[in-house]
């Protein structure tokens, strides 16, 4: 990707800026968002933005935009800033939550009781929030279905490939998605996608020749 200037994201860190990159009114967003819940946490005050959602943020690509390598970069940064953080805070032997924060490791990524609680911050040009709390919904009811051993017809990938329209004043579209991936690893914990299927076997030729089939020609 070619560099073709620099800018100052509104966190003061100078991201560059490429022929094709993030969108820059998003990236500014969130890493105002992340500046804030850094100064959050480290005052101990409750998590707003995980790790796990720090390295999943998505963004929209446009022409000129942030250099997509340093963007993710720096989110790499702060992600590893917050799981410190988090890992500082945590108790040696941790109790069941019911507050919607990842249990310990092998535990749920996500569960219902936090994707009914999240919020998004809101811009002027954003999701429909009826839309994406409709969709939140539904993958609620799917994912309790799922960590009760049911079965579900909701898969990670149809999680990553949602849509909704844009209108004024709506949902951050960086969060609902950086939330959605996060969803998606649940998902994808829970139900991982089959193995694929071998491919054809040859076998040995030992000299023998199924009944009815000509030798080769002499």
């Amino acid at each position: 990707m070619t560099a073709s200037g620099s800018d100052e994201g509104s966190s003061g860190r100078p991201f560059i800026r490429a022929l094709r990159g993030y969108s820059i009114a998003e990236v500014d967003a969130f890493v105002g968002q992340l500046s804030d819940e850094l100064d959050r946490q480290r005052s101990g005050i409750p998590a707003r933005v995980s790790a796990s959602q720090v390295r999943g943020a998505y963004f929209t690509e446009e022409a000129y935009g942030y250099a997509v390598d340093q963007v993710d970069e720096y989110l790499e940064r702060v992600g590893a800033a917050i799981e410190r953080i988090e890992q500082h805070r945590r108790p040696a032997v941790e109790a069941p939550r019911g507050n919607g924060r990842p249990a310990a490791a092998g535990g749920p990524v996500v569960t219902p009781e936090q994707i009914r609680r999240q919020e998004f911050g809101r811009v002027f040009s954003g999701y429909a929030m009826a839309e994406v709390d409709l969709a939140l919904d539904r993958i609620t009811r799917e994912l309790a279905a799922l960590q009760a051993g049911r079965r579900s017809a909701v898969t990670a990938a149809m999680i990553l490939r949602l849509g909704f329209p844009k209108v004024v004043r709506g949902y951050h579209p960086a969060e609902v998605h950086a939330f959605l991936r996060l969803i998606a690893s649940e998902f994808a914990r829970l139900r991982p996608p089959p193995p694929p299927r071998p491919g054809p076997t040859e076998e040995p030729d030992n000299g023998h020749r199924p009944r009815g089939t000509a030798g080769p020609p002499r």
